[in-house]
């Protein structure tokens, strides 16, 4: 038994039909054995195969035959002594080279776009990473997390006493806030509360008066890779040097400053964050030092005061009465010299010699903690790479709790 077939290259007959015996067991089997006998340059699965009586040339309507179907049978018709042969469709073989080169070259235009997508995200992803040494946050948006993270690189703690509940010795004017009222809004008329209770107010034989500084920029804070600056809204201040900086030298303004008051609406919380960093940077800057005060209010139920008790140690202080937290900010105010003198820096220690038979107290060192400054740095890293993925992917990341410094590091909290 056998078949016949007929080679067809670009839609034109190639040679005489010719015959193949035995009948190969399907259409696949047969395409290899018209590859080889007629020395086709053409891949098997680009060969197609016509059962009769397909004609030359082929129509668009003519069906190929699947590669796993069985092989036609090729016999002449009754009355008729010529075969029907199958017609195999090679393609040409430099069309076919041609078109595999344009694949390659398209293939090679998209490799070659896709590479410079992925080599422009490495770029982004590398820039994000390089400025990873500064994690800058403004102060009206910091974390608890990242302010604990900066005061510790910075060597500074803070505590928070139990709420004082004492009422005061009279009831106090507070101010009622609107629906949607804003703190600029309110700031003249809690301005005005806040000087109707706190003045008139002698700091070391000067008269304290109260002034808007929402314009005036706190000190930069930055530790490490953590980097934080911001405003506040009023500063207390001696009359005649405030009213002098406020003329002519406004970037002397919180120089002059022994206190500040960060104000919010009645719909807004108090941000222990943004109190915290606002004393540290005030007492970089204020010529009362350590001694200065921060007062965080809506003048009606929120009451707050900040301070610092001994050197780099700072108190925080929440209170129920409005009139009781006025006395004591204005006596911390008062104080504040007093403070300033005692909350220094510690002196330097001598450089001991290894013969010295003297006694000596191992508590006055302050050795520092580079195992705790390692790892908060490595978790603001890890806080810089997420929002560094986050602006290219869209994907909001988070530090795992395993990765922060007050886990990876024992001694955090020493």
């Amino acid at each position: 038994m056998s078949v016949w077939v007929q080679v067809v290259i670009d839609g034109k007959r190639f040679g005489q039909p010719f015959e193949i015996q035995p009948i190969p067991t399907n259409i696949n089997e047969l395409k290899k054995a018209v590859k080889e006998i007629s020395k086709l340059d053409a891949s098997i699965n680009t060969i197609l195969v016509y059962p009769p009586p397909t004609e030359i040339p082929i129509q668009n309507n003519a069906v190929a035959c699947n590669a796993w179907d069985e092989v036609p049978d090729t016999d002449p018709l009754r009355g008729n002594n010529a075969p029907r042969p199958l017609i195999v469709v090679a393609p040409d073989s430099q069309r076919e080279a041609r078109t595999t080169f344009d694949q390659h070259q398209q293939l090679s235009a998209e490799s070659a776009d896709a590479a410079q997508r992925t080599t422009s995200a490495l770029e982004r992803i590398e820039k994000k990473l390089d400025d990873m040494a500064t994690v800058d946050v403004p102060m009206s948006e910091v974390t608890m997390n990242f302010t604990s993270s900066l005061l510790g690189a910075l060597k500074i703690k803070y505590f928070v006493r139990k709420v004082n509940k004492e009422i005061g010795e009279e009831r106090m004017e507070t101010y009622t806030w609107g629906e949607k009222e804003h703190e600029a809004d309110g700031q003249p008329g809690c301005q005005q509360i806040l000087e109707k209770e706190i003045l008139p107010l002698d700091f070391d034989g000067d008269l304290l008066g109260i002034y808007d500084v929402r314009n005036s920029s706190l000190p930069e804070l930055q530790a490490g890779k953590l980097k934080s600056k911001g405003y506040s809204d009023m500063a207390v201040g001696p009359i005649d040097s405030m009213a002098y900086a406020v003329k002519y030298a406004k970037d002397l303004v919180l120089s002059y400053a022994v206190a500040l008051v960060e104000l919010k609406t009645s719909r807004r919380d108090l941000k222990q964050g943004q109190l915290l960093l606002q004393l540290v940077s005030l007492a970089m800057v204020s010529g009362t030092g350590q001694g200065v005060v921060v007062l965080g209010t809506d003048c009606a139920t929120k009451w707050r005061l900040l301070h610092f008790s001994n050197y780099n140690t700072v108190v925080v202080q929440p209170y129920e009465d409005g009139k009781k937290c006025i006395a004591d900010f204005k006596n911390l105010i008062a104080e504040g010299t007093a403070r300033m003198q005692r909350n220094t820096a510690p002196e330097k220690l001598t450089r001991i010699l290894e013969d010295d038979n003297a006694d000596l107290n191992m508590n006055d060192f302050d050795l520092e903690d580079a195992e705790r400054d390692t790892a908060i740095e490595r978790e603001a890293k890890l806080q810089k790479l997420a929002g560094a993925l986050e602006s290219l992917f869209g994907e909001t990341l988070e530090v795992p709790s395993w990765a922060k410094a007050s886990v990876t590091c024992p001694s955090y909290y020493m």
